[in-house]
């Protein structure tokens, strides 16, 4: 078959794709409506509240100067996403609004995935709720979806990726879907370098595929390729291998072109600068502290992989270290860096979660007797998860209240010191403090913490995060230079903390609020 003809074949069974797309959803609209439940329950404080958190000061007071600073750590994927949809200048209602459009799409993409897999004619089904409600209400994903300056770009990228290993598993079953590889591939770089640790969320996609192909063609023996199972690994680490390289020659391009430094994500590799035995232990410790759960879920995979070795089946082995590799790619971004990542980064093991549910769900399914059980553990676990994170969206949001009530009041005694323009004098602020004390207050990750004690350790402290903050409710006060900072806090010495009455002075030409 010539290109010509692949073209044309691939292209058929595009539109045959879109068209199961349908099928699937007209089919299984408790899995859309639940989807969406669990969206809102988690979430949806986020479209109907305003508050912002780190970071998106930034995209709000200087739009070009974030997304060069994105350019200059790899992640010019956010940028193009941007700009395509002209989203400038930043809008958080409408970053959150396009925020929970793409984490709803990602969901149900990735439930017609694994479904599509089963290689069955698209019928109602119970189980297609389970992963994407079970994926998207996991706990870490608040941690990520806190930063609205790129929540809805992350979010996207994600329907990428799950596009993308849709695609890239087409192409392993029909090589003559060319249209197909190379769209794979282009969404593979495109959300690589919107967010580097999809690159491992990917990792796990493709495992998945692997083993639950694997796993139905063990039940229901389907009319597979020829050795598509010895085929098929290569196929994606080649494919995988392509996308990785062509996103670090462009990164590689753009940042030669833009003139960057070194970014504080090529720093962040503890094996360079730590002994072997501290990186090991930081890794073993991360594992053990974060993921139980994870760990006791996963044996339902170990499982799978190890009782195959009894069978007569002819890749057994392959399959055992598809479910070994499977078990453990959430760990390559720590084993790559030698150290824990925040929970935000951690994409891959909210999906291995949602996956061995959905692997025990799908292996009891015709068992007598526990039908309604494999449907209340998940529904149970996902009710669970969003309320969950519905609090701590909610402790977000009361943060940003109290930050909004203490900039008021700070904003107020500097008015009362009387200066002819307080706009023209810098304003330092000397120590920190936490705002936030209610009784439902959790703080997990940079949720719950305020612009008022981010940045402490370092030489210029909270000043830049609190008067970026103060700028983005209408306080344009003037930033100090590191001297000036050194200089506040020496003159700061004499003077009582927050909120007591000389707390905020007017000294030397600086502004100063003692804050402790």
């Amino acid at each position: 078959m010539n290109i010509k003809s692949k073209i044309y074949y691939s292209g058929c069974e595009l539109k045959k794709d879109f068209h199961l797309l349908l099928d699937f959803l007209r089919n299984n609209k408790l899995t859309i409506i639940s989807t969406w439940f669990f969206i809102l329950l988690a979430y949806g404080i986020k479209l109907f509240f305003y508050s912002i958190s780190i970071d998106t000061e930034a995209i709000i007071n200087d739009y070009n100067g974030q997304l060069h600073a994105w350019l200059s750590i790899g992640r010019f994927g956010l940028i193009v996403t941007k700009r395509l949809l002209n989203l400038v200048p930043f809008n958080p209602y409408t970053a959150n609004f396009l925020m929970l459009c793409s984490m709803f799409l990602f969901s149900i993409f990735l439930s017609f995935l694994f479904d599509y897999l089963t290689f069955q004619k698209f019928s109602k089904s119970r189980l297609t709720f389970i992963l994407p409600c079970l994926f998207i209400t996991a706990p870490l994903f608040a941690n990520q979806f806190i930063f609205t300056l790129q929540g809805f770009e992350v979010a996207f990228a994600i329907l990428l990726v799950f596009f993308a290993a849709f695609l890239i598993a087409k192409w392993t079953l029909d090589s003559k879907n060319v249209i197909h590889l190379i769209l794979g591939i282009t969404c593979m770089v495109w959300a690589f370098a919107s967010y580097q640790a999809i690159v491992f969320l990917y990792i796990s996609i493709i495992l998945a595929c692997y083993f639950f192909v694997y796993m139905i063609n063990t039940r229901e023996k389907l009319s597979l390729p020829n050795q598509y199972f010895k085929i098929a690994p290569l196929k994606y680490i080649l494919t995988f291998i392509l996308g990785y390289v062509i996103y670090l020659t462009l990164n590689k391009l753009i940042i030669m072109k833009i003139g960057a430094t070194p970014s504080y994500l090529d720093n962040m590799i503890a094996w360079r600068t730590d002994n072997i035995s501290e990186c090991i232990k930081a890794i073993g410790g991360h594992i053990i502290l974060r993921f139980k759960p994870y760990l006791i879920l996963s044996t339902v995979i170990l499982f799978c992989g190890t009782v195959n070795l009894f069978s007569k089946n002819k890749y057994k082995i392959l399959f055992l270290f598809s479910s070994i590799a499977l078990v453990i790619s959430p760990f390559f971004l720590e084993i790559y860096l030698g150290h824990g990542m925040p929970p935000r980064a951690q994409f891959s093991a909210q999906f291995i979660y949602a996956f061995a549910v959905y692997i025990l769900a799908w292996l009891l399914k015709d068992k007598k007797g526990v039908k309604y059980f494999i449907l209340a553990l998940p529904i149970a676990l996902s009710f669970n998860h969003a309320y969950r994170v519905s609090n701590l969206m909610y402790t977000d949001y009361m943060k940003y209240q109290s930050e909004v009530a203490l900039a008021n009041k700070i904003s107020d005694r500097i008015d009362s010191l009387n200066l002819d323009n307080t706009f023209n004098y810098p304003v330092v602020f000397v120590g920190s403090m936490h705002p936030l004390n209610t009784p439902s207050e959790t703080r997990e990750d940079v949720i719950g913490s305020s612009f008022f004690e981010w940045d402490t350790p370092t030489p210029h402290g909270s000043n830049y995060r609190i008067l970026g903050f103060m700028k983005t409710i209408g306080y344009q006060f003037r930033n100090p230079t590191l001297e000036e900072i050194e200089k506040g806090k020496t003159l700061a010495k004499d003077m009582r903390c927050w909120p007591k009455t000389n707390s905020v002075q007017f000294k030397d030409g600086i502004i100063l609020v003692k804050l402790s």
